[in-house]
């Protein structure tokens, strides 16, 4: 290569788009798992928010009912027995998960 020459080499441009698409390759996972995290966590608040309002319902009312609530594409799934009450439903990454409560920890 001539002195007066400007540029980069084919070489280096290569090296340079190999680095980057590697750092992608990582990063772009990484990324889409926080963002199902985030959702899960969303979730699970909206979960929390539902036991309580059933909990409140149950003092008011003592009915005790199985429901199946549907928030933001997330069915929960609210059962009863005798002294306590759980929620259920199934996360993005399709784990089940449970939250229960005693009656008398209300």
């Amino acid at each position: 290569m001539r002195k007066s020459d400007k540029g980069f080499t084919l070489l280096e441009v290569l090296i340079s788009f190999s680095i980057v698409i590697l750092l992608t390759a990582f990063i772009l996972p990484a990324f889409t798992l926080l963002l199902v995290e985030r959702k899960n966590n969303t979730a699970q608040h909206a979960a929390n928010v539902l036991l309580q309002e059933k909990m409140h319902e149950y003092m008011l009312n003592r009915a005790v009912t199985e429901e199946k609530d549907v928030i933001n594409g997330v069915e929960y799934v609210v059962s009863w027995d005798e002294v306590s009450i759980s929620i259920e439903w199934t996360d993005l990454l399709g784990r089940k998960k449970r939250k229960g409560r005693t009656i008398s920890e209300y």
